[in-house]
């Protein structure tokens, strides 16, 4: 843990040493933060799906008004 400790203690140093590497070093991590939070989302639309509808019956048309009524589905 001290042999951490040293180390850390030595690049924090070098890295204030150049102060013109300070500014680029702090803001670069900060811009990729907000653009991957833009970036990654984790929603997933617009999946061909087939359905059979082979009981014809009043409740399974109503499901699949409601698969096609939604943005995640493409019914087929």
């Amino acid at each position: 843990m001290n042999r951490l400790i040293c180390i850390l203690r030595k690049e924090f140093i070098q890295i204030t040493r150049d102060k013109r590497l300070l500014g680029p070093i702090l803001v670069a991590p900060m811009i990729q933060l907000i653009l991957f939070g833009y970036v990654a989302t984790l929603d997933i639309k617009h999946i061909s799906t087939i359905v059979c509808d082979l009981d014809s019956s009043l409740q399974s048309r109503d499901f699949i008004e409601r698969f096609e009524a939604s943005d995640y589905f493409d019914l087929n």
